[in-house]
C-alpha cells in the first residue's frame, strides 16, 4: 500500500466520525420535530374531546338552571322552605360551576386556535398540520446534509479530477504511441523497408 493510500485511509478513519455524526443529529433533529408535531396533534384531539364535554356539561347546567327558580318557587309555595334554599343554594353554586366550565371553554377553544390555526373542516387537518411540521424540520436538516454533500463532491472532484484526466490523457498518448508502432513495423506501414524474418 502507498503512502498516499494510507493517508487517505487516515483522511477517511478521522472524517467519516464525524460524517455520521452529523447524519445522526438531522435525523435525530427530524426525529424530535416529528414527536414534537405528534404530541400537539394527540392534544389538539384531547382538547377538541374535552371542549365537546365542557359544552355538553355547560347545556345540562343552564337546563338545570332554568328549572331551579321555578322549582324553589314550588317548594317556598308548599311551605318546604328547607327545600327552597337547598334550590336556591344549587342556583348558586351552579353559577358559579358554570362560570368555571366557561372559562375552561373559553381556554380550550384559544388552546385549539392555536394547535391548529385556520382548520379546513376535515378530519385530516390536524393530521396533515403536524406532518407539515415535521416536513419543516426536516427540510432544514436536508438542506444542511445536501450542501456537506455538494460541498464534499466538489472539494473531492478538485482534488481527483486533475489526476484522473492526467492518468486519462498520459494512458490515451501511450496506447497512440503503441498503435504507431504497430502500424509502423507492420508490412503496410514499412513499405519497402519491411524486411521478413529469417526462415
Amino acid at each position: 500500500m502507498s503512502v498516499r493510500r494510507e493517508r487517505i485511509d487516515a483522511l477517511l478513519e478521522h472524517v467519516k466520525p464525524e460524517l455520521e455524526a452529523l447524519g445522526t443529529e438531522a435525523m435525530d433533529e427530524i426525529a424530535q420535530a416529528e414527536r414534537e408535531a405528534n404530541a400537539k396533534e394527540r392534544r389538539y384531539h384531547e382538547a377538541v374531546e374535552e371542549r365537546a364535554g365542557v359544552e355538553k356539561e355547560i347545556s345540562a347546567i343552564r337546563t338545570e338552571r332554568e328549572s331551579l327558580p321555578d322549582q324553589a318557587y314550588r317548594a317556598g309555595m308548599d311551605e318546604d322552605y328547607e327545600l327552597e334554599d337547598t334550590l336556591k343554594e344549587r342556583y348558586k353554586n351552579l353559577r358559579l360551576a358554570l362560570e368555571a366550565l366557561e372559562d375552561q371553554q373559553g381556554s380550550l377553544k384559544r388552546e385549539i386556535g392555536e394547535l391548529l390555526p385556520q382548520p379546513r373542516g376535515h378530519e385530516l387537518d390536524a393530521h396533515i398540520k403536524a406532518t407539515t411540521s415535521a416536513t419543516g424540520a426536516a427540510f432544514a436538516a436536508r438542506k444542511d446534509m445536501e450542501h456537506l454533500k455538494d460541498s464534499l463532491t466538489k472539494a473531492l472532484a478538485s482534488a481527483a479530477d486533475p489526476v484522473v484526466k492526467e492518468h486519462a490523457e498520459l494512458l490515451a498518448e501511450a496506447q497512440q504511441l503503441n498503435r504507431d508502432r504497430e502500424w509502423a513495423l507492420s508490412p503496410a506501414g514499412m513499405g519497402h523497408r519491411y524486411v521478413p524474418l529469417k526462415q
